[in-house]
């Protein structure tokens, strides 16, 4: 009966010691996961299309709060060429969920960007899904999408406005 009970002790002691190390290394992978997003935006402003192709997917679908689609070819031709010009991408209030080799990354962004042919720039308070596969133990993005959040709009759970002003109040 002892021999029974310190072999189910210890059965337990070894599944929790498993079952937590799963959680700090789901964390880690996720803390590496908002690197990863944080770097990317940080490509886009900086225009390093080498750096950006990296984390991108051949078989990207980025879609702008337009409605306008991209794969990553016209994406880093638009960056490279000048196309679109991002001044800055703020993320905040960002979360990671990771479900085997699928990732996603969800949240709300301050974006200030330019066309190349309008003069002006553009403030936008956007919300956005990024869905990253890992593939040979690299996350590369899949597909994005992105939409503008709106000041009037409601939170779906009460009156209050989710759209907080632009940097750049005058254009948003």
């Amino acid at each position: 009966m002892i021999q029974k009970t310190k072999l189910v002790r210890t059965v337990f002691i070894f599944a929790f010691l498993i079952y937590t190390g799963c959680l700090f290394a789901q964390t880690d992978e996720r803390s590496r996961l908002l690197s990863l997003e944080k770097m990317r935006f940080s490509a886009m402003t900086k225009h390093d299309t080498v750096a950006l192709g990296a984390f991108l997917s051949e078989d990207l679908v980025y879609i702008y709060a337009s409605g306008l689609v991209d794969n990553k070819h016209s994406l880093l031709k638009d960056i490279a060429t000048g196309s679109i010009t991002y001044s800055f991408i703020i993320p905040e209030k960002i979360t990671a969920a990771i479900d085997g080799e699928f990732a996603w990354i969800y949240g709300r962004a301050n974006i200030r960007f330019k066309l190349s042919m309008m003069t002006g720039t553009i403030d936008q308070y956007n919300s956005f899904v990024d869905i990253y596969r890992l593939r040979h133990n690299q996350w590369q993005l899949v597909m994005s999408h992105n939409a503008r959040v709106e000041r009037n709009a409601p939170y779906y759970k009460d009156s209050i406005s989710q759209a907080k002003p632009s940097i750049q109040p005058g254009i948003y």
